[in-house]
């Protein structure tokens, strides 16, 4: 089946706008996977509500989930069909979940600075109530050497 979504952008503080995308539905589940890997608690069974593949009109495999869920296992692309070893690129939107995840599969991780919750770049966001001075943000700051 053809269809034309928009996608992304959905939550109200989104740091973007959703974008359209056209493709081949490929896959519909509910979005279940197991987790074989003691990970996150010892969660084996995760649940990611109804979730799409679409592999759009440019052949690139997009994984929509109903429910917000950190890349935490291999696992969430391999119960839908997705099978690394045929792709030439994986692009997950998190900082650290992928990096366990994917490990196996990955031979390097390239980080993006995106803006949004998740940002890798601490000095992005404004702090209220911190102790100054504080390493990174101020790259010269000096601590005790004893806590007496």
């Amino acid at each position: 089946m053809h269809v034309s979504l928009k996608v992304g952008a959905k939550q109200k503080d989104s740091q973007g706008v959703p974008i359209e995308i056209a493709g081949r539905l490929r896959t519909l589940s509910d979005g279940v996977f197991i987790e074989p890997s003691p990970r996150h608690g010892g969660h084996r069974e995760n649940a990611q509500g109804l979730t799409a593949v679409v592999e759009t009109d440019q052949r690139h495999s997009i994984v929509l989930t109903s429910l917000r869920m950190a890349p935490l296992s291999l696992h969430q692309i391999l119960s839908l069909g997705i099978y690394p070893q045929n792709k030439k690129l994986i692009i997950v939107k998190a900082v650290v979940a992928p990096r366990v995840a994917y490990a196996a599969v990955a031979d390097h991780f390239i980080l993006a600075d995106t803006p949004g919750a998740t940002s890798s770049n601490l000095a992005s966001y404004e702090y209220q109530h911190r102790q100054r001075p504080m390493f990174p943000y101020e790259p010269d700051a000096e601590y005790p050497t004893s806590l007496s």
